[in-house]
């Protein structure tokens, strides 16, 4: 299971060590598993006189990514909740809400 899959199951009143940790640990360690693989297979490529620029452009771009992929996410989490808060859900309905449509539950009828 995905990690995002895990945290897409969090409970509007969640506990940290049951919805939160377990997932948080899978992301770090594949992250921290995967970073200096990548690292290596691009330092891999470059000479030794220009390494520090390579390393320097790694880390750059690393940075750069993390900030605008989380600028992203954070105007279209945003704008979700806006919009579920707009049509009469509440604060937490409205964060812990999927984003994607789901199914009618077969009491909502």
């Amino acid at each position: 299971m995905g990690d995002d899959q895990e945290l897409s199951f969090a409970r509007v009143n969640g506990v940290y060590l049951v919805d939160f940790l377990p997932a948080s640990l899978v992301m770090g360690l594949g992250f921290g598993l995967a970073a200096p693989a990548i690292m290596g297979l691009g330092m891999s490529a470059v000479t030794p006189a220009e390494s520090g620029i390579a390393s320097g452009l790694f880390n750059t771009t690393q940075q750069i990514g993390g900030a605008m992929g989380l600028t992203v996410l954070s105007a279209f989490v945003s704008a979700r909740t806006n919009s579920l808060t707009a049509a009469g859900k509440t604060e937490a309905e409205s964060l812990a809400a999927t984003t994607w449509p789901s199914s009618p539950r077969p009491d909502s009828r």
